[in-house]
């Protein structure tokens, strides 16, 4: 089981003489919780499944789509894997959700690990 958070916060990019710059803002509000099953299989492949909440009562469904593997990064310390998750629907604000969230996982040596979200989520509208 795999239960990560991440704060409210902003990522904001910027396109300066000297180049592309990009950082982390912390935001108002609260925490968004991941929490799914992994396993793992031959040569590094996994599968995941689970939810992700935005607060009591709002929370989407997924589950990996493809192979991802975890392989080598330049950073000796850490393996990394490139993976989509497929939106099943979800709770609250959720209710009826579809779409794709894309991933990029980091694992240190250590057990660490870094997950950074970006989805495109449809939600049907409410009676």
């Amino acid at each position: 089981m795999v239960d990560l958070s991440a704060p409210s916060c902003a990522f904001v990019t910027s396109i300066l003489a000297d180049g592309l710059h990009g950082r982390y803002e912390l935001a108002a509000g609260g925490e968004a919780r991941l929490r799914s099953e992994l396993t793992f299989e031959e040569e590094g492949r996994f599968r995941t499944q689970g939810t992700i909440s935005f607060g009591p009562g709002h929370e989407v469904r997924f589950r990996t789509l493809g192979d991802p593997q975890l392989a080598q990064s330049p950073d000796p310390h850490l393996k990394q894997a490139s993976v989509i998750g497929e939106v099943l629907g979800g709770e609250g604000q959720f209710e009826g959700a579809y779409g794709d969230i894309v991933s990029h996982i980091f694992v240190s040596d250590s057990g660490e690990i870094t997950d950074n979200h970006l989805g495109v989520i449809f939600v049907e509208e409410q009676p």
